[in-house]
């Protein structure tokens, strides 16, 4: 006998929908959640209400930028931060000494989080700031070191034009 297996999702729209609004009760609002997706508010505001599906881009940036497991978000199993305490083991090769450009770069990030939500005023947890610092920090590291990466190969590209 020939089983099929339905083809439908393993959520319904709106339950993604309850997840998103669950993430942004999570960190203060809805704007900062749409912020972290790279999305409008009001595009959001359809995501939460179930008329429309996130990209897995969206998903994804929001996973990247305020640490929430994308199976959590897919499915609702386990739980919804990747840092979550039960689920993290720290060892001594965790701690890590930071360069003291690194160190203002976090300080600087964390002051941007504040004053940004201040402005908005959001209330959020000083935890949940710290999270937020930290994945603008790793966003700007990330984008100073394509920078570096880029600048490189334009030097090794003019210095090649120029023995050529």
């Amino acid at each position: 006998m020939d089983q099929k297996r339905s083809a439908k999702p393993p959520t319904s729209p709106g339950d993604l929908g309850r997840r998103l609004i669950a993430v942004a009760r999570a960190f203060g609002g809805q704007g900062i959640v749409a912020s972290a997706m790279g999305i409008s508010l009001s595009q959001f505001k359809r995501y939460a209400a179930g008329e429309n599906q996130p990209t897995f881009e969206s998903v994804s940036n929001l996973s990247l930028d305020l640490g929430v497991r994308l199976e959590w978000l897919a499915s609702g199993q386990g739980s919804m931060m990747a840092d979550d305490k039960a689920s993290v083991s720290r060892t001594a090769e965790d701690d890590v000494e930071l360069s003291s450009k690194d160190a203002e770069l976090i300080i600087s990030c964390f002051i941007a989080v504040t004053e940004l939500l201040d402005e908005s005023n959001v209330v959020v947890e000083r935890d949940q700031k710290i999270v937020l610092a930290h994945n603008m920090f790793r966003r700007e590291k990330a984008r100073l070191a394509t920078q570096n990466e880029e600048r490189k190969a334009s030097l090794v590209h003019a210095r090649v034009e120029n023995h050529s």
